[in-house]
């Protein structure tokens, strides 16, 4: 749909409909067949596509006709969020976390103990879990990587694994250091001085997909 400009004569201005103006003499646009018919044949259009029925008394049509087609396109919407919503539903029901702090709280986290050995049970019975040993240095919280210097035979870091035939365990190794130089063990805390004690924790991850 567009304005008539095809036709000849019909007197647009600047492409638009313009008004008689009898004292500059500007003559008004022609209201064409052609361009009612296009309008009306528009409307229509619109009211086929929601199922109402034309009627020539009615002036609030097209109103309701749009009104429907939003309506109606709304509901496919809502369904589809409603399927969506129920599998992220699912998907939530299969994927869980937690922060677990052995001989410790949240608020007081034990320390780990030079090459001590914890074993503390998968909270995840059943499923594959992924686990990450973190300690504490200064108000940051970070993995410590695994370094083995064999120059002197001296390992840095803590490292917690998976270990069991059904994954029932998670074992946690501290090396006799809990880190070095950060160049050397690749950690996060950018540290140059050997740590022999710091808070601990244990973030274990439950994954999709049952053993």
């Amino acid at each position: 749909m567009d304005f008539p400009k095809s036709v000849p004569g019909v007197g647009l201005v600047a492409g638009r409909y313009v008004d008689e103006n009898q004292a500059t003499g500007q003559p008004g646009t022609l209201i064409t067949a052609q361009a009612m018919n296009a309008l009306t044949d528009e409307i229509l259009a619109v009211l086929a596509e929601a199922g109402i029925d034309p009627d020539e008394l009615s002036n609030v049509q097209l109103r309701d006709a749009i009104k429907a087609i939003v309506e109606r396109k709304t509901e496919g919407i809502d369904e589809l969020l409603g399927v969506l919503s129920g599998r992220i539903t699912a998907l939530d029901s299969k994927l869980d976390s937690v922060i677990l702090y052995p001989n410790g709280t949240a608020a007081a986290p034990a320390n780990a103990a030079s090459q001590a050995r914890y074993v503390i049970p998968n909270p995840f019975p059943g499923f594959h879990v992924d686990c990450v040993a973190e300690i504490k240095i200064g108000a940051n919280w970070g993995a410590t990587n695994w370094h083995f210097d064999s120059a002197n035979s001296t390992s840095y870091g803590i490292n917690a694994e998976v270990y069991g035939a059904a994954a029932e365990n998670i074992v946690v190794q501290v090396g006799k250091y809990l880190l070095g130089n950060s160049v050397n063990g690749g950690d996060p805390f950018g540290g140059v001085s050997v740590v022999t004690t710091a808070p601990w924790r244990l973030v274990v991850k439950k994954m999709k997909g049952a053993l």
